[in-house]
């Protein structure tokens, strides 16, 4: 009788042990998939962060590519404001210019330009010459002459005589033009240079003395 209730008591204690560890179990599967459950929206924030900021970096970069096709660009400038632009650099009297680009393959002609001064009675009290220089257009010819440049150079003593209209360089009523001075030399237009010829190019040329420059 002693061993049979020893045997019923064992029996309890394992049908109950057995119990125990079944609840255990099923506790510790709850908190695991409550885990999980709380994983789960974190994990999607993170990709969701990870996407927005994705999404903004993009935005940022599609910001840039239209404010750089929309910036105004700095366009290339020719010199003078003339396409293909042929610069003449005259090293000797230290002056230069900018001609179109079809005066490609120029001349330069070297002359004199002749003076005098005069007295009251018209009578001659002196002689001047000084270097002047024709800038020749390459299609020129003796039956189709096109437009000439010619510069003037002068010391600063004789554009001093000019100025004063005691040195007469022309016929003409009216002196020579200046276009600039270095500390050697003024360089000037003979007076009615254009227009009293019929040449070639006469627009095209009235434009080259806006780009005189000396140095």
């Amino acid at each position: 009788m002693t061993t049979a209730k020893l045997r019923i008591g064992a029996l309890v204690v394992m049908l109950l042990s057995i119990a125990t560890l079944f609840l255990l179990q099923r506790q510790m599967t709850g908190l695991v998939e409550e885990n999980a459950d709380l994983r789960t929206p974190v994990e999607a924030l993170q990709t969701d962060g990870g996407e927005l900021m994705r999404v903004r970096g993009q935005g940022v970069r599609l910001r840039q590519l239209e404010q750089e096709n929309t910036e105004p660009r700095a366009q290339p400038q020719e010199r003078g404001g003339i396409g293909g632009a042929v610069e003449y650099r005259n090293e000797q009297y230290g002056f230069g210019m900018t001609f179109p680009s079809d005066w490609k393959g120029y001349s330069v002609v070297a002359g004199t330009w002749q003076g005098r001064t005069q007295d009251e009675q018209g009578e001659t009290t002196g002689t001047y010459a000084g270097p002047e220089f024709l800038l020749r257009h390459p299609q020129w010819t003796a039956d189709a002459p096109w437009q000439d440049l010619p510069v003037m150079v002068f010391t600063h003593e004789e554009w001093a005589l000019v100025e004063q209209e005691h040195l007469a360089v022309s016929a003409a009523p009216i002196g020579p033009g200046k276009l600039g001075e270095n500390a050697q030399f003024v360089f000037a237009l003979p007076p009615r240079w254009i227009g009293f010829l019929d040449t070639l190019g006469q627009d095209e040329a009235a434009k080259v003395p806006e780009t005189f420059r000396a140095f």
